[in-house]
């Protein structure tokens, strides 16, 4: 009968010990060589190797502490006679907050290290060389990453085959339960710093957009090109940024090196998307052509009144425009909650809108003039707020110029349907919340544990 508690100790023990030799290669054979030659500055060494010395100690006490318990034991001793593993993992879980600084910092650092190879023909050389017996230097600094993301699932299988009652079941509970939250904020952190990266790389390529794209609380989603049909029924191409609070649009070619210029922006709050109604707002009454229909969404923008019509090249991508669009309006997108699962949305259908489902003011609204939302835009309503396109259509303000009738109960549900996305918002922003205040709590813990470290090493010094 096959002994799985031991087959996984077993695994724990020997993924360690492979795992604390590639972090001592890692020191030893960059690190070390790179700080005494200093073909790059020592105070450029830590933008590629963060912490790893840090990690090292942490780990290499964690397996020694395995080793003399795997140890203690005879050899073939039955995985349910040995115990120790539990109370090792939860005296050591909460120093692997450590990994916090390397997993963040992990994308920069092999950017900055692709940046030297570049730049220094010493560090290239030095490089080669090192690589020439061995894997690269990437594939070495993804394993801290790959291993603080896999205790949590080594912990369930031995928690699996680890009855109630066991010794180690109690201590490998608190143990697991710390690691999750550990990796959960690893991952927050991570996604953190992967999305203020792409701000500051959408920042680069936008000229003329002075509110600036780097904002507290924005989160990038999703980018692409777009026909966008402005209220002359001209159709105009654009590329489409949308972030987690706004929708920005733009023209090939900016200037000073940047890839666009700003044309107009919508934001999002207390707006919604929907399908277009092919009563309503094909042509010739409307302003979108019959072969566009089934690749057109709207996007409704409550506080304005206006309407702004997105076509996209085939049914697919409208789909999935569609659906992140809802996900993005839903608050879904923040950096508690947003995964790359959630974002994924290439294989989801967009959902149906009914033909009555149309947003159209009420009787008494006079019909739109020149200046007002539903005509020629002024310079302040152009582009949902920025100088550029025209913006988008009046809601109601009908081709014709007539005024239409409002559907009280359809009002009266997009206006419940806005506050149950509101209370959706309000509740995620409070989980952040609750994420940013642990964070801090371990933050706080890890500084500790670091200062506690030098003093260690230091008396260790002394008494040698």
């Amino acid at each position: 009968m096959t002994d799985h508690r031991r087959l996984i100790l077993m695994e724990i023990f020997e993924t360690e010990k492979l795992y604390v030799k590639d972090l001592q290669y890692i020191v030893d054979e960059w690190l070390k060589p790179l700080r005494s030659s200093e073909i790059i500055s020592r105070g450029q060494l830590p933008d590629v190797f963060g912490n790893i010395e840090l990690i090292l100690n942490v780990n290499s006490e964690l397996f020694e502490k395995l080793d003399k318990c795997f140890h203690s034991y005879p050899e073939g001793t039955p995985g349910e006679q040995i115990n120790g593993f539990g109370e090792i993992f939860e005296a050591s879980s909460r120093l692997l907050v450590c990994y916090h600084q390397f997993c963040s910092n992990h994308q920069k650092a092999l950017e900055c290290f692709s940046a030297w190879r570049k730049n220094s023909s010493k560090f290239d050389n030095f490089a080669s060389e090192k690589e020439g017996t061995g894997l690269s230097l990437g594939s070495y600094l993804i394993k801290p990453v790959q291993r603080i993301c896999k205790y949590p699932l080594l912990f369930r299988e031995l928690l699996k085959h680890t009855p109630e009652g066991h010794p180690d079941r109690a201590p490998l509970e608190k143990a697991s339960d710390t690691l999750k939250d550990v990796t959960l904020q690893i991952n927050e952190i991570k996604r953190a710093a992967e999305n203020l990266s792409k701000l500051h790389e959408v920042d680069n390529q936008i000229s003329g957009f002075h509110d600036g794209i780097i904002t507290e609380g924005r989160v990038f989603v999703k980018d692409g090109t777009l026909n966008k049909i402005n209220p002359k029924k001209k159709i105009q191409e654009r590329h489409f940024f949308l972030f987690s609070d706004i929708l920005i649009w733009c023209e090939k070619g900016g200037v000073k090196k940047t890839l666009y210029r700003y044309r107009g922006h919508l934001e999002l709050k207390s707006s919604l998307v929907k399908k277009p109604d092919p009563l309503r707002d094909q042509t010739p009454k409307g302003m979108i052509p019959p072969h566009l229909m089934k690749c057109s969404l709207q996007v409704v923008q409550m506080a304005k009144q206006k309407v702004y019509t997105l076509v996209a090249k085939d049914e697919k991508e409208t789909a999935e425009w569609y659906t992140t669009f809802e996900k993005v309006i839903a608050g879904e997108y923040n950096l508690s909650s947003s995964t790359s699962e959630e974002k994924d949305t290439s294989t989801t259908e967009a959902p149906k809108f009914s033909r009555t489902s149309s947003i159209i003011p009420s009787p008494a609204a006079p019909a739109p003039s020149e200046n007002s939302a539903g005509g020629i835009p002024t310079p302040l309503e152009a582009g949902g707020g920025g100088g550029g396109d025209a913006g988008g259509s009046a809601i109601g303000g009908s081709q014709t110029g007539q005024a239409q009738s409002v559907d009280s109960a359809e009002l009266k549900s997009l206006e419940e349907k806005n506050m149950e996305l509101s209370k959706r918002l309000k509740d995620a922003l409070a989980d952040l919340e609750i994420v940013k205040k642990e964070k801090k709590e371990m933050e706080e813990l890890l500084t500790g544990l670091v200062e506690r470290l030098g003093t260690l090493e230091r008396l260790v010094e002394y008494q040698h």
